[in-house]
């Protein structure tokens, strides 16, 4: 499987900003989640299916994680910057976060 992969140092009062060219999947999980998504294993994660960006997701401990960039499987390649935003959002990031997250909620009642 082929896949982008970014690491960093976060925590709870932090948020990790990615920005795709167009939708694919951000995972973001810690080692051991990581190490059992590289060998194909069952893992767990946060995000989903990004189909708008900048995405917005807040690590919900102090930790080392990893931002994994995929797209399901299917063929083609995505292009994508992460960045590590430390500290409270102003407000133009909080409104993405907010439309970010409706957008994630709405498309997990789609499929449900």
């Amino acid at each position: 499987m082929k896949y982008l992969s970014y690491s960093f140092d976060a925590g709870p009062k932090d948020f990790i900003e990615v920005n795709l060219n167009k939708q694919a999947n951000v995972r973001v999980m810690d080692s051991r989640n990581y190490q059992n998504y590289r060998i194909g294993r069952k893992h767990r994660h946060y995000g989903g299916l990004a189909k708008q960006t900048p995405v917005h997701i807040k690590p919900p401990h102090q930790g080392h994680w990893y931002v994994v960039i995929d797209l399901g499987g299917y063929a083609g390649t995505v292009i994508a910057s992460v960045k590590l935003l430390r500290g409270i959002l102003h407000a133009s990031a909080l409104l993405g976060v907010i439309m970010s997250l409706s957008s994630f909620l709405t498309s997990q009642s789609d499929t449900d």
